[in-house]
């Protein structure tokens, strides 16, 4: 078989990374309905669904044969889809594909069980585990770098490889799934188990993703950050009283094994159960409605700011009462999508710069910040309530001050240079175990940002809309904790916070979610 393209050096380090057990991949969850605002539904709170079986419309389900048919469609026109790693460690089209290797079917007893472990359409902590702990991929399997659990024909996760699918591809993937699905309404549905033969395609007349990391032009640019942003002053008071006035714990090392699904599926899944290992680690999803949601976009909108740079200033308030030592460093690692700069729209595959902001902890250090305070404050405040409100938020526009500087600046360089990119180069030859071993008191938190990828159809009641989603990759070593959103009009905001299971963070989600109400 003709390979499509040997792996290159980005790919072969992430590659590596996989088969030594430090990152496995994203799982990105979505919700399929005909019917939406299903909560308002009368049958939905009545006690023959409370305890019966599934009883929703057959046409609004996704069904196994209503799957194959729609993957059979969206596969033979996505080389990312058929595409394996040989053991020369070359892209190569695989032969074919059944529905045994590509879905994975999870059932529940009644609609309330489902809606207990797949609240908010997010997938159980228990899949989470299997995922990214008892499945691995190994070169020269003849197996795809993905794969689809279809939890009680609604829930829809995808996993994919980190090799060829950054976070914005497994959006993309529903959205193109999305589409798909609709388009076959009135084709019968399938029943055959292979969903993808070689001899059906043309390759000649398809495109497999390209590498952008080993470009001949890269080197180091010169970068001046440009810093701008003013933040109002009102939003934190009741952030103040709520969150920071209260007692928390010391970041403490303790190990735990986090799982929230019934005595019954802990029984029928126990084989998911069984292993433990870091790149999964304890999951915490919250949602953001749409009200709060846009009050937080307009903050964002009229001090002009980003959103990535708000959930950064969110993070190290959050994190300050945790903090012993104020002399460390934060470095919040951020995926940047770069098809629109690109002309790649919905394309598969690796096509992202990631930033790396440093953020001291002496701009959180009150005893370095009120000196800086009170020189700048024309007020003489009298309650140290009032007082301590005020220096957070002067904290807090330092820390999106910084961050949104520092991303400004990368953005305007890389539309200027483009592939002159220091950000790539280090993308490409860094090693993370370098860095966690020198830079003993950093830590590192993944800001992941999926908010722009609308997944959204139409509100037609004979079409499927995605009414809910959710996502999270793989924690490594030298990660603190991820913060991962993505945004979906039926639900709002849909953030987890993900932290290997040897830190006890619940002081934080606990800040965070105050923060954010």
């Amino acid at each position: 078989m003709t390979a499509f393209r040997p792996l290159s050096s980005f790919e072969k380090k992430i590659l590596t990374q996989s088969l030594n057990d430090q990152r496995n991949g994203t799982i990105f969850s979505s919700t399929y309905s005909k019917s939406l605002n299903r909560e308002n539904d009368a049958d939905w709170h009545s006690d023959e669904v409370t305890l019966g079986t599934n009883s929703s419309k057959d046409d609004s389900r996704l069904t196994l044969p209503l799957i194959a048919t729609t993957l059979k469609r969206l596969i033979k026109s996505q080389p990312a889809l058929f595409a394996t790693v040989n053991e020369e460690w070359e892209f190569e089209p695989l032969e074919q594909l059944k529905t045994s290797d590509i879905v994975n079917l999870i059932e529940f007893e009644t609609i309330k069980d489902k809606e207990v472990n797949c609240h908010w359409g997010v997938p159980p902590p228990y899949l989470l585990r299997h995922a990214f702990n008892k499945t691995r991929f190994v070169p020269g399997s003849n197996k795809p770098l993905w794969t689809l659990y279809v939890i009680d024909e609604a829930l829809l996760v995808f996993h994919g490889h980190d090799v060829l699918f950054d976070i914005f591809s497994a959006a993309n993937f529903h959205k193109l799934f999305l589409k798909e699905l609709n388009e076959i309404s009135t084709v019968k549905h399938s029943e055959d188990r292979v969903l993808f033969d070689i001899n059906d395609v043309n390759l000649s007349e398809l495109k497999f993703p390209k590498s952008i990391y080993d470009s001949a032009k890269l080197h180091l640019p010169a970068m001046t950050p440009q810093i701008f942003h003013k933040q109002t002053q009102s939003f934190f008071k009741s952030i103040y009283y709520n969150t920071l006035k209260r007692p928390f714990g010391y970041l403490t090392n303790q190990t735990s094994l986090t799982t929230s699904a019934s005595a019954t599926q802990l029984k029928k899944y126990n084989d998911i159960l069984n292993a433990h290992t870091s790149l999964c680690g304890t999951t915490v999803f919250g949602i953001v409605n749409n009200q709060r949601f846009n009050y937080l976009k307009s903050i964002v909108n009229q001090e002009h700011i980003c959103l990535r740079s708000f959930i950064c200033g969110i993070a190290m308030i959050c994190l300050k009462p945790l903090v012993k030592d104020f002399t460390g460093t934060i470095v919040f690692s951020i995926p940047i999508n770069l098809r629109k700069h690109l002309g790649l729209g919905e394309s598969l595959g690796l096509f992202f710069k990631e930033l790396r902001v440093e953020c001291p902890l002496s701009l959180i250090d009150d005893e370095l910040s009120v000196n800086e305070f009170l020189a700048n404050s024309n007020d003489n405040e009298d309650n140290d309530d009032e007082f301590n409100e005020r220096l957070m938020e002067c904290q807090f526009n330092k820390v999106t001050k910084h961050v949104s500087g520092f991303i400004m600046a990368k953005l305007k360089s890389w539309e200027k240079n483009g592939f002159n990119d220091d950000d790539i180069r280090r993308m490409k030859y860094d090693n993370d175990d370098d860095f966690h071993i020198q830079n003993s008191k950093t830590k590192l938190i993944q800001i992941n940002d999926v908010s722009d990828i609308s997944l959204s159809m139409n509100n037609d009641d004979k079409s499927f809309n995605i009414v809910s989603t959710g996502f999270t990759s793989s924690i490594n070593r030298p990660t603190l904790m991820s913060l991962s959103y993505t945004y979906c009009e039926e639900m709002g905001l849909n953030i987890c916070i993900h932290y290997p299971d040897s830190y006890n963070l619940e002081s934080f989600v606990e800040c965070f979610e105050s923060f954010i109400e």
